[in-house]
C-alpha cells in the first residue's frame, strides 16, 4: 500500500509539473521509479568531470525491482511530493478557488470588474505554479 502511495505521489507531481509548464519555464522532472547504475571505477571520481569525459562508459538504467523501490523510499522526493499532495496543494487550490467562483457572478453583473478578475485568475495560476515548481 505505502508503495503504491509513493509511485502515484512521484507519479502525480510528474503530471502536475508538466500541467505547471503552460505559466512558465519549470525545472526538470525528477525519474518517476528508476535510477541509473554507476560503472565500477578504478579511480577516484572527480565531480567536475561527467563519465564521458573520464573515458568511462555511460550510466545504464537499474532494473532490479527491489533496488528501485527502496530507493524510492529512501528519496526524499517521494516524501516531498506527498506532502505537497496532502498539506501544500488543498491550501494552494482550496481557498482562492472558493474565493475566485465566489466573485465571478459578481464580475459578470459588473462588466468592468472582468478584466480585474481575469487578471488576478491569471496571476493566482502563476502563482500556484511557482508554488508547485518550489515544492516539487
Amino acid at each position: 500500500m505505502w508503495w503504491l502511495t509513493l509511485l502515484l505521489a512521484r507519479w502525480a507531481a510528474l503530471l502536475e509539473l508538466h500541467l505547471q509548464a503552460v505559466h512558465g519555464p519549470m525545472p526538470p522532472a525528477r525519474v518517476v521509479f528508476y535510477r541509473r547504475l554507476e560503472p565500477p571505477s578504478p579511480q577516484p571520481r572527480t565531480p567536475l568531470l561527467s563519465a564521458a569525459e573520464r573515458g568511462q562508459p555511460e550510466a545504464e538504467r537499474d532494473t532490479r525491482f527491489l533496488a528501485n523501490s527502496w530507493a524510492m523510499f529512501t528519496d526524499y522526493y517521494s516524501y516531498a511530493a506527498l506532502a505537497y499532495f496532502l498539506l501544500i496543494k488543498p491550501l494552494a487550490v482550496l481557498i482562492p478557488t472558493i474565493l475566485l467562483i465566489a466573485f465571478f457572478p459578481v464580475c459578470l453583473v459588473l462588466i468592468p470588474l472582468l478584466p480585474i478578475y481575469l487578471r488576478a485568475a491569471a496571476v493566482y495560476g502563476r502563482a500556484q505554479a511557482r508554488v508547485a515548481a518550489a515544492n516539487l
